[in-house]
């Protein structure tokens, strides 16, 4: 083996270790925000998860991203701020839809009619759920949970009529 190749291979394993500390740095990232969470230091956790999110984003980890996404809208919607929870769910919902995450993407979607309903705007909650109806490869809870929801929005309506 020559020099070159010795060379090459230590690169090669310093880059890996590099990336492995990255995301036990992220990993630790995500738990101190959770931990922040539940001692109900809401913003602190906020702004560990959007650096979280950025992170993952620049390594190209599109699916820790969007976990981190949708989280992030759970907790906004915790405080009630729904047009936040809503931004974060279109966020993850676009994400998933560029990278072709087909199960990610059902539940962006799903969230989003429940953020639609919240709000009173059954016409997109029913788009949202059709979307979903048509949407190739997802599994049976997200169809179940479209469903549900299109039987409450037609319940909705026939209430007032």
């Amino acid at each position: 083996m020559s020099i070159k190749s010795i060379n090459r291979c230590k690169w090669i394993v310093l880059l890996l270790c590099l990336c492995h500390l990255s995301t036990e740095a992220q990993s630790s990232k995500d738990k101190r925000a959770q931990q922040l969470f539940e001692e109900e230091k809401i913003e602190k956790a906020i702004e560990l998860w959007e650096q979280s999110k950025e992170e993952y984003l620049s390594q190209d980890d599109n699916k820790e991203a969007f976990r981190v996404l949708m989280t992030l809208g759970k907790t906004v919607m915790h405080q009630f701020k729904v047009k936040e929870a809503q931004a974060y769910y279109e966020q993850a919902r676009d994400l998933a839809q560029e990278k072709k995450l087909v199960m990610e993407y059902g539940q962006a979607l799903n969230s989003l009619t429940t953020i639609y309903q919240f709000n009173g705007d059954q016409e997109k909650a029913f788009e949202t759920c059709h979307e979903i109806l048509n949407t190739p490869g997802l599994n049976s809870e997200f169809i179940s949970d479209a469903y549900t929801t299109l039987a409450n929005i037609y319940e909705s309506r026939l209430d007032y009529e």
